[in-house]
């Protein structure tokens, strides 16, 4: 029971956490100034202590879950010095005490903000700073205090801070917009997009480059990602997380921008929405992965079942005869191929060049003077497809052009119009180029 109970309460205490700190920090950092002088605060106010009682619940809930795997029985769960044996002489103990105190307090200033006439900006700073302690404390409760290096406990509080901000964040910002198609204010609403596009830029950032600090100090080594049950989880958490960025991307390159450029309307909102929602579930998903690593064992210390038929050890097979010459031949044919089709591209876009830009002086010698009468060179209609090569390198390239326009702009063939009187020489543009002999 204890094997899904155990996961099960620490999705709930790092999601609750993680949504808690997002939501306030949303409301201190991100959100316009006009929509703190409605119902909105005193709501996420609320909404903070909810998010405070269920961190709370699941918080006792994992201690016990805790204590119940170190004492090997659930009959410790009935005695209250094993209790504070284990709060007060353990590392995890410890720090799950600071963090507790830190919710406290944050439920009690929460409710005192509540009760306030009219909360304003600045009355979210306390709360959003206890936020960010109560997190940073399950940094060290984790992997990060048992992996035996100075910089594992910055690293790991680095990124459940950047992790909670950007997740927190998606659920109020989807409320942003749902209420402002409901109450037609886009403005803000895109300024809140905007706000958010840049801090979960910044969240995404942080994310990356801790996760794979994170990575090297609890994995070292391809077989570990590969061939144990941590760096499988590892590898889950990274798709899911490539994802979201694919998502973020087009939120951030695509939607924003037109935004930005021309007033939105419904069809923009409702995409947005679903891009949001597809965004954060998958990020529910992400934490719910979070939670299986932060209770598995780390794969440094795990045994490795390589999970491929072949295996990478190019330690051992350096050594043998043959491995250096076959590796640097290798490498001087891939080089010299490389070399060669950069060389070829740049030819062939140089040649391309020069062709277009000949074919064009050509097709303007046939416009400018072969098409005119009384200009030097000029030849009649009815002798020019058998005796002027510039007419039909002029065909050839005005051809592709004329079918890409519009039929109506050719002369408003299907408006019922008639075809406007034109010169012998450009009467035959429009026709369909042959194959010329002679």
């Amino acid at each position: 029971m204890i094997e899904w109970v155990g996961p099960l309460v620490r999705f709930l205490h790092d999601a609750s956490g993680c949504a808690l700190l997002g939501l306030l920090a949303f409301s201190l950092v991100i959100d316009p100034r006009d929509d703190h002088h409605g119902s909105a605060p005193i709501d996420r106010l609320n909404a903070a202590v909810a998010l405070t009682g269920v961190n709370l619940l699941a918080a006792a809930a994992m201690l016990a879950v805790q204590l119940a795997t170190v004492a090997g029985t659930a009959q410790a769960l009935t005695d209250p010095a094993a209790w504070a044996r284990y709060a007060l002489s353990t590392w995890f103990g410890r720090a799950w005490l600071v963090q507790q105190a830190a919710v406290l307090v944050l439920l009690a200033v929460s409710v005192g903000r509540r009760c306030s006439a009219a909360p304003k900006r600045s009355d979210f700073a306390l709360p959003t700073g206890l936020a960010a302690l109560a997190a940073a404390m399950s940094a060290l409760a984790g992997h990060g205090a048992g992996a035996g290096s100075a910089q594992a406990i910055p690293i790991q509080t680095i990124h459940v801070l950047a992790a909670g901000t950007w997740f927190g964040g998606l659920p109020v910002l989807i409320v942003r917009i749902w209420r402002a198609t409901r109450d037609s204010e886009s403005p803000n609403a895109v300024v809140a997009l905007g706000r958010f596009s840049l801090l979960a830029t910044g969240a995404m950032v942080c994310l990356a480059v801790t996760g794979l600090a994170t990575a090297w100090l609890q994995i070292g080594s391809i077989p570990r990602l590969l061939g144990t049950l941590y760096g499988e989880l590892l590898v889950l958490k990274l798709v899911l997380l490539g994802a979201i960025l694919m998502i973020a991307g087009r939120i951030r390159w695509q939607l924003l921008p037109h935004a930005k450029q021309s007033p939105v309307d419904q069809d923009w909102l409702r995409r947005l929405r679903f891009l949001l929602g597809l965004e954060l579930l998958l990020a529910v998903n992400l934490i719910g992965v979070a939670s299986l690593l932060a209770g598995t064992l780390p794969a440094i210390h795990d045994q490795v079942f390589w999970p491929l038929p072949v295996r990478f050890a190019p330690d051992v097979t350096w050594t043998s005869p043959g491995v250096k010459e076959q590796v640097v031949l290798g490498f001087a044919v891939f080089l010299a191929g490389a070399t060669i089709w950069l060389i070829s591209m740049r030819r062939t876009a140089a040649a391309g060049f020069c062709r277009v830009g000949a074919g064009g002086g050509r097709a303007w010698h046939c416009f400018v003077a072969a098409d005119r009468p009384g200009q030097p060179g000029y030849i009649p209609a009815s002798e020019r497809c058998l005796r002027c090569n510039f007419d039909r390198q002029r065909r050839a390239l005005v051809w592709p052009i004329l079918q890409a326009m519009p039929r109506a702009g050719r002369g408003g063939r299907r408006s019922g119009g008639k075809e406007p009187a034109t010169s012998a020489g450009r009467s035959d543009l429009g026709a369909r180029p042959r194959s010329y002999h002679g």
